[in-house]
């Protein structure tokens, strides 16, 4: 078993070795060869900045006279932009919505939902995730190559300690497989579908006494301070 063992990490590690340029030595099934594959991907990567891969997250907070009539028109603004509402809560009035808006659209989008009332917060937070994506898309060529060699070297198998030998590697570097390109398709899609976290909170509008109080304070104010 050890012996035909080893013999498949020999030959997997001759795809790992191409993408590298050279055959190392310490290439075999512990993922140094997938590593050092992808390290070498990322050697001299300069990608322009049309080219990178940026999620931006935002937040805003936004004081209106009818909360559920701005909501209504948020969800229209969303749907117009080709977006999509992945969230909504109500709590005592104020309503908190995740919305998830195509990067090209989120500012435009966001200047309209600030046009509904009063905004009082808002921010944008952007995160260069390009270098993680080149280094996944590598090490996927990578394991790629090891699972389809591995798919070839089943069908050539005759014994039983090879037969186990190979279905253990190929159940293992299927499992790597599917977990990069899942975090792969996730990084992609927060790129191309900004997450944008809005609330919306009633807008208080002062009474005949509200606003006498107001204006006394004003007034008190510049008796101590003119600027």
């Amino acid at each position: 078993m050890r012996g035909a063992f080893a013999g498949i990490a020999v030959w997997l590690a001759l795809p790992l070795a191409a993408c590298q340029g050279t055959l190392r030595s310490d290439t075999d099934f512990s993922g140094r060869g997938v590593a050092a594959v992808s390290m070498r991907a990322r050697e001299g990567v300069n990608a322009p900045s049309a080219d990178r891969t940026i999620i931006r997250t935002a937040s805003l907070t936004v004081a209106v006279s009818e909360v559920a009539a701005a909501q209504a028109e948020v969800e229209r603004l969303v749907g117009a932009a080709s977006g999509q509402v992945s969230r909504t809560a109500n709590t005592s009035g104020t309503v908190t919505m995740t919305v998830r808006i195509p990067d090209g659209r989120l500012d435009a989008t966001l200047e309209s939902i600030a046009a509904l009332g009063k905004a009082r917060a808002r921010s944008i937070a952007s995160q260069d995730v390009t270098e993680e994506v080149i280094d996944l898309d590598a090490r996927i060529r990578a394991l790629e190559t090891s699972r389809d060699r591995l798919r070839a070297l089943h069908e050539r198998t005759n014994t039983v300690d090879e037969i186990i030998a190979v279905e253990r590697e190929l159940a293992r570097v299927q499992g790597e497989l599917d977990s990069l390109q899942g975090r792969l398709r996730s990084l992609r899609s927060q790129a191309d579908l900004s997450t944008v976290h809005l609330t919306l909170e009633p807008q208080h509008v002062l009474g005949p006494l509200g606003a006498v109080a107001a204006g006394l304070g004003w007034v008190v104010q510049k008796l101590f301070l003119w600027k």
